[in-house]
């Protein structure tokens, strides 16, 4: 059998053929020519198809069997995070470590996971909800935040730092999940692990101990003062990398 030259036909308007279908005219060695119509709609499907598969191909290189994920709702609440079950070319399957409360299909979330790239993030629905297993659909798109342990942000928030009837007056400079940077007029002693409510938004309250680790003096008389989180829940710290994550990204987006 000959080779086959498939040549694409623009159609015209005056042209009878159907407006909704590609026309290609094939050519063989024999010098037999052929008109086919091939509906458009059926073109977009196998195209869809194909993208489907290519994203998958790439989750399955990213998201493996056993992996720990943390996923997060776009309101903080119920925050979860459990390890990969099964992982194919449509999403993955998680068994979680809490109990799914407020988790529904079609809620989107957010989700993340330390890989040897960094920490992998992506945006996605839930597929189906059984007990504590979860079916989670493959992104659109996904990234890879820096490395670094505990993202860091600009978070100039007036604060009170309390210890039994002492109460100190504070400015946040910066904070992430691990702790953050003040600065204050009061000469603060650092033995004492302070209480500090931290508000991230109207909903959520971050409530812990905080440690004291470096005070420093400026030129104008302030005293910069860098701490760490004690006693965090696991909700509360997933929280914290969560919402400096994002206020990460949203800057960089600008």
């Amino acid at each position: 059998m000959g080779h086959l030259l498939v040549l694409p036909v623009i159609l015209l308007s005056h042209y009878p053929y159907p407006h909704n279908s590609m026309v290609f005219l094939v050519y063989s060695s024999y010098e037999v020519f052929e008109t086919l119509f091939i509906d458009k709609y059926m073109i977009r499907l196998f195209y869809n198809k194909l993208q489907r598969i290519n994203k998958g191909k790439i989750m399955r290189e990213l998201i493996k069997k056993d992996q720990i994920v943390t996923i997060i709702p776009h309101d903080f609440k119920d925050t979860n995070k459990g390890k990969v079950t099964d992982v194919s070319l449509e999403g993955f399957s998680m068994q979680l470590k809490y109990v799914p409360r407020g988790m529904l299909k079609q809620n989107v979330c957010d989700f993340y996971s330390l890989t040897d790239n960094g920490y992998l993030y992506f945006e996605s629905y839930i597929k189906d909800v059984k007990g504590n297993v979860v079916s989670i659909a493959n992104p659109k798109k996904h990234r890879f935040l820096q490395r670094r342990k505990f993202t860091r942000i600009d978070f100039l928030e007036n604060l009170e730092l309390t210890y039994n009837d002492i109460v100190h007056h504070v400015q946040a400079l910066d904070l992430s999940a691990g702790g953050m940077k003040l600065k204050t007029t009061e000469n603060i002693n650092m033995e004492y692990a302070y209480r500090v409510c931290i508000k991230l938004n109207d909903e959520i309250e971050i409530n812990c101990k905080y440690q004291l680790i470096r005070m420093e003096k400026n030129n104008a008389g302030e005293y910069i003062i860098s701490g760490q989180f004690t006693n965090l829940s696991n909700v509360d710290k997933m929280s914290l990398v969560h919402f400096c994550m994002k206020k990460s990204m949203e800057t960089s987006n600008k």
